[in-house]
């Protein structure tokens, strides 16, 4: 019974021995994608990577001046035109500097006021008054100068009708027909009459010059009234309208400083990526969509902008049909109408994570557009796109090399 009972126990591992055997070497059947894979809709054609964007193109909204954000204008989504606020940087220290210029040009403006004013206008009658009255004075020394000057032409005749007497008296004193004392009495009357005359021409010395100082203050008080006149001096006006232009000049530039502050939308759209906060600090010099503060776009029409390898760029024909694919939705396809060719091929940014994918190629950026607005994407979205062109077999081959000499 034993010798039985070990057979049919070999018999059965020998049996299992082999159906293990040939589990372990029957292929393993592969399982169904979980999506269709997306197929070239045309015969033949090549593949590039789209990214949809607005028609506009995206606008990367930045700053010039970095600094605290103190004022949002606006949300995300929201549509905005060309030249609304978008947002401000703190501008309080020019606004503390605005308040101090415009104080300084009104300062500057009355200073200008009371240079060109110069005088005020009843300071001119009492001007003109003095005028009158050294004129009249000057009149008067004139008048006094004459009456002095007729004394001395007495003084003089009488000198000389003195110095005759005396002449025929000493005549007769010797002939011994008048008394001495006769001739000593005209002798003393001559000296007298000299000594009148020289003070009479010296009186007419200080009349004349009595003439010459209130002509002196004639001119004096009409050159007085002639500045008053012709008001301000010239020099002065200008330097006090230098003054004025030069504080309207700082006010200009403190508002063009605080203007600057106010970043305004360049162009019509929607405010598609906000990347700032109330009181945020908002840094200069972002140029990617993905870090910079704001980013604008019309997204009424949108675009894609497709990636052809430079591999494939010589199959490719401005303006060739185009049709794009949502990812994960390859039943879908949107249409695409032929837009512009950017003609500067640059280095691939944009990757789609394929495997045949060359991350150090250069590729090709050409622009279609949407025209089925049912089916636009969200900008930013990566699309499948494929265009038609001819078969790499049509395509002419390059040119030979030339021989070696």
């Amino acid at each position: 019974m034993w010798k039985w009972l070990v057979i049919v126990l070999a018999v059965a591992g020998a049996a299992f021995a082999l159906t293990l055997s040939r589990r372990s070497v029957a292929e393993t059947p592969v399982p169904p994608p979980l999506k269709t894979p997306v197929r070239n809709p045309f015969p033949s054609g090549i593949a590039g990577a789209g990214l949809v964007e607005a028609s506009s193109e995206n606008v990367v909204i930045g700053v010039s001046e970095p600094g605290l954000v103190t004022k949002l204008h606006v949300k995300e989504g929201q549509a905005v035109k060309a030249g609304e606020p978008l947002f401000e940087i703190d501008s309080r220290s020019f606004q503390a500097q605005l308040i101090a210029a415009k104080a300084a040009l009104v300062s500057a403006e009355v200073e200008l006021a009371r240079i060109q004013a110069y005088r005020r206008k009843e300071e001119e009658a009492p001007l003109r008054a003095q005028i009158a009255q050294n004129e009249a004075s000057l009149e008067d020394a004139r008048r006094n100068v004459v009456s002095i000057e007729k004394i001395v032409t007495e003084t003089e005749w009488q000198t000389k009708n003195d110095e005759a007497k005396m002449r025929r008296l000493e005549v007769a004193v010797k002939a011994n027909a008048s008394p001495a004392e006769d001739l000593e009495n005209i002798m003393y009357a001559v000296k007298l009459d000299q000594a009148r005359e020289v003070t009479a021409r010296e009186n007419v010395n200080v009349a004349k010059s009595k003439v010459d100082i209130a002509k002196a203050a004639v001119d004096q008080a009409q050159a007085q009234l002639n500045i008053f006149l012709a008001g301000a001096w010239g020099p002065d006006v200008e330097k006090a309208k230098a003054a004025v232009g030069e504080a309207r000049a700082k006010i200009e530039q403190l508002n063009v400083e605080i203007e600057r502050r106010i970043i305004r939308a360049p162009i019509d759209g929607n405010v598609m990526r906000l990347n700032l906060r109330l009181g945020e600090y908002a840094p200069a010099g972002a140029d990617l969509a993905e870090t910079a503060p704001l980013v604008l776009g019309d997204i009424k029409t949108r675009n894609v902008r497709i990636d052809i390898d430079e591999f494939d760029v010589r199959r490719y024909t401005p303006g060739a049909k185009a049709i794009a694919f949502l990812k994960g939705g390859s039943d879908k396809q949107i249409p695409l109408e032929f837009a512009h060719v950017e003609p500067y091929v640059i280095p691939k940014r944009a990757l789609t994570n394929s495997q045949r994918e060359l991350v150090d190629t250069r590729v090709l950026q050409v622009i279609y557009k949407i025209t089925d607005a049912e089916n636009a994407a969200y900008p930013g979205q990566q699309l499948d796109v494929y265009i038609e062109a001819p078969p790499e077999s049509e395509m002419p081959a390059p040119p030979a090399a030339p021989a070696a000499k």
